[in-house]
């Protein structure tokens, strides 16, 4: 008998095919087609090639063509909850929907009139496509689009009838009898929170927050109080609000707006920075706000604000403003100001503390404040001939008043010589001990110089100056020494220096200054060269040279050279050089003889 082997074949085959069908069953049984896609593109799905990324919390204009569609994409993550928003123009209508994956994945939303879409989670990573395409008869023109991100860990999730608030944005909403409309916004700590709303005259609302969830801790539950009391958090948590009509009233439909406004240090009161706007509330609970910054002379201060008085479209309290230096309580700067903006001066470093309370009592809302400062020009100190002269300086250091600024426009081609009075030099109890700065352009940089526990009283600090750049001086006290000072300046013209010796006598503890011009196109060493009485017995002083160029601040070409009367150099530039002749040590005085020689001289 033979064998059937076509049947047993066919057999075989049957059951190999029921076999591979019960196993691939067995694998997606109770998984999407999207879930399948899903596994075999790596979990999170694949971008399309026509897809734009969408960047996080940024908008992203685009424009339709008629019959056209555009894609983006984000990647969504579990443990945060997401939001698409749009806006069309006026000559379109646009409808976008979300898919997750793939373009044929789930849809999470496919709206045409609604922005922004109710919130999504995902609960594994991935890819989330947007179509963005035209409808009805308005099928081209531009739009924005943009989608935000809010962690929900710890904070409870969002429920599906919750509209996302955008910090510092008016959120319209309509309220039918009976209804109630829920909100929500993610908060965190080290920040507070206010809720504000308007209503119609048709519509009376009550308005109450929460947090975690919608039957989690109430923080606030208020009628007729807007801005309700702050809101703060000890851990990142969303906050849930509700809308619903007031039964205790007629109207329970109708219009209103509602937003919330973050704020930084625990409240807006607290410190102010330079130019930067502060937004600020008033509510029954804090009726007023403190503010401070620190103040010095050196500066003007501008404090300004917008309210309702001056800016009623986007704030809504009517506020007064007062300044004080030093404490809450101290000399008034200004007082109960209905307008700003307001400007002052102090005269030592201090604090000020600005009040803001409302025009009107028992009114809350919102308002913003800054202050600015601009920086005043230093006193100038003008030449003066003595200590006497009613044009030298004298100033106080104080505890608070550390230190005090000068400046002056220097002569060109002239010396400018510096001096003081302190404890240094009258050894008297009423003079604080000092040091002095000096600076070129501005108040800061490489010094001129910068000098303390010296007796310049008589002897001065001594530069040259080629041009007119204005020298800021700073007098401050060593260790936070206290007391007076005295300080001056001259301008000298330095005497013509020549190639033969020229005769020089020098007082004791006094200095001579002369000056050269001098080429870089000349090849080979300048030479100054002086007689004293160290290589002279027709000399009487001992002296020593220092040779400067006209920048500031100067360097020394050459310093204090004594030794064997002559000085060589070369220059980079053509200009003129300056020659301080001075004694070897404070007793050295008498007669003296100096000169220069040219290169190839």
């Amino acid at each position: 008998m033979r064998f059937p082997w076509k049947s047993t074949a066919i057999f075989f085959a049957i059951i190999i095919g029921i076999v591979f069908i019960f196993t691939a069953c067995s694998a997606f049984m109770g998984e999407s087609p999207e879930e399948i896609y899903l596994k075999e593109n790596g979990g999170m799905g694949s971008v399309p090639t026509d897809a734009s990324l969408l960047p996080a919390m940024a908008d992203r204009t685009g424009t339709l063509n008629s019959g056209q569609a555009d894609w983006y994409y984000f990647q969504a993550v579990p443990g945060k909850s997401y939001s698409v928003s749009w806006i069309e123009s006026s000559y379109v209508n646009i409808k976008v929907s979300a898919y997750r994956g793939s373009k044929n994945g789930t849809a999470l939303f496919s709206l045409t009139t609604t922005s922004p879409a109710q919130p999504f989670t995902v609960t594994s990573d991935a890819y989330v496509l947007i179509k963005v395409e035209g409808v009805y008869s308005y099928t081209s023109g531009s739009y924005t689009i943009r989608y935000d991100s809010f962690d929900i860990t710890g904070g409870g999730s969002v429920p599906a009838d919750a509209t996302l608030l955008t910090d510092m944005t008016d959120h319209d909403g309509y309220l039918i009898s009976g209804q109630a409309d829920w909100y929500y916004f993610q908060a965190e700590p080290g920040k507070s929170y206010s809720v504000s709303w308007t209503e119609t005259y048709s519509a009376n609302i009550k308005v109450s927050a929460y947090s975690g969830n919608k039957n989690g801790t109430a923080l606030f539950s208020a009628d007729n109080t807007s801005p309700a009391d702050l809101i703060s958090v000890t851990s990142a948590s969303n906050i849930y609000i509700k809308v619903e009509s007031t039964y205790s009233y007629s109207n329970t439909s109708g219009s209103y707006t509602i937003k919330y406004e973050s704020f930084e240090d625990g409240g807006s009161g607290g410190a102010l920075t330079s130019g930067v706007w502060r937004p600020g509330v008033l509510t029954n609970s804090a009726p007023e706000q403190w503010y401070s910054f620190s103040a010095s002379p050196e500066y003007t201060y501008t404090v300004s604000w917008e309210d309702s008085y001056t800016n009623s479209s986007s704030f809504t309290v009517d506020i007064k403003v007062s300044a004080y230096e030093g404490t809450q309580t101290g000399p008034a700067k200004f007082s109960g100001v209905d307008s700003g903006p307001k400007d002052f001066t102090v005269t030592q470093d201090t604090t000020i503390h600005v009040k803001v309370v409302p025009y009107h009592s028992n009114i809350t809302g919102t308002y913003r404040i800054k202050y600015e400062a601009d920086e005043l020009p230093p006193p100038t100190l003008n030449t003066s001939s003595s200590f006497n002269d009613t044009y030298a300086a004298s100033g106080n250091l104080t505890s608070t008043v550390r230190g005090q600024w000068y400046q002056f426009t220097p002569l060109s081609g002239y010396i400018n010589k510096v001096y003081w009075m302190d404890y240094t030099s009258v050894n008297v109890s009423e003079y604080a001990d000092v040091q002095v700065v000096a600076y070129s352009g501005s108040k800061t940089g490489s010094p001129i110089f910068s000098l303390t526990d010296e007796n310049h009283q008589t002897k001065p600090v001594s530069f040259p100056s080629s041009s007119t750049t204005p020298v800021f001086l700073k007098v401050e006290g060593v260790s936070t020494s206290q007391g007076m000072y005295r300080i001056r300046r001259e301008s000298l013209y330095p005497s013509s220096l020549y190639t033969s010796l020229s005769n020089g006598t020098l007082q004791a503890g006094g200095e001579a200054w002369y000056r050269f011009s001098v080429s870089s196109s000349w090849v080979g060493p300048y030479t100054v060269s002086w007689e004293d009485s160290d290589n002279s017995s027709s000399c009487t002083a001992n002296i020593k040279v220092s040779i400067y160029t006209g920048s500031t601040p100067p360097p020394a070409e050459l310093s204090g050279i004594d030794s064997d009367g002559t000085a060589s150099f070369t220059v980079n530039q053509s200009g003129d050089l300056y020659v301080k002749v001075e004694g070897y040590n404070s007793s050295s005085s008498g007669t003296y003889r100096i000169k220069y020689t040219a290169p190839g001289y």
